[in-house]
Formats: structure tokens, sequence, C-alpha cells
């Protein structure tokens, strides 16, 4: 089998990708919820890196001039997907922390006044 010089590039950087993520879920850096994702992408890569065929019928199908433009172009539209998934997550997060932060801050209220109906005894 011969290699094309995207392949040279293309597989090992998968292979390492995949160790890194794994190493990430063992060291509890990374979700098995996320690591499940970039597995899935890693290993997609890995597919169309190997697969020729499939690579070149999805780059005639964008138009794309040779496939690796088209693992760049795959990986770019990838990277959005995550970064607008994210921000989501980042919003969701800020509103939840508003409220936690509106609610400590009641009931840090409520404390304060029932300390000066009844203060505690000596």
């Amino acid at each position: 089998m011969m290699f094309l010089p995207y392949q040279k590039l293309a597989v090992p950087v998968c292979l390492v990708l995949i160790l890194i993520i794994l190493e990430l879920v063992r060291r509890k850096r990374l979700g098995v919820r996320y690591s499940l994702v970039w597995l899935g992408v890693t290993f997609a890569m890995l597919v169309l890196s190997l697969w020729g065929g499939l690579l070149n019928l999805i780059r005639a199908s964008i138009g794309a001039v040779n496939p690796s433009s088209t693992l760049f172009f795959l990986g770019i539209l990838f990277s959005l997907v995550i970064l607008l998934h994210f921000s989501i997550k980042i919003s969701e997060y800020s509103q939840q922390i508003r409220l936690l932060a509106k609610e400590i801050g009641l009931l840090r209220q409520k404390l304060e006044q029932e300390l000066r109906k009844h203060p505690p005894e000596k």
C-alpha cells in the first residue's frame, strides 16, 4: 500500500490524537461525553485519510482541488460546530451562575434577618 503525502501526515496525527484523548480521559481532564465526540471525529478523519476513494468522492462533491484541502475544510467545519456548541454551553452556564448568585444573595439576606430576630445565645 502506497501512502500519499497527506496520508503520511494525517494517519500519525490521528493516532497521536487518539492517544492524547485517551490520556485526558484517564486523567479525568476530559469527560467521557466529549471524548466520544473527539474519538468519533478522529476515527472519521483516520478513515477518510486511509480510504482515498471516499475522500475523493467528498472532494468532488464539494468542488475541492485536492484531498488535503478537503480534510482541511472538514476540520474547519468541525471546529466551527464545536465552537458554536461551546458558546451555547458557556451562555447556559453564565445564566445558571447569575441565578445561583441571586439565590445565594437571597439566602444570605434571609439568614441575616433571622439572626436579627433571634440572635444566638451566649
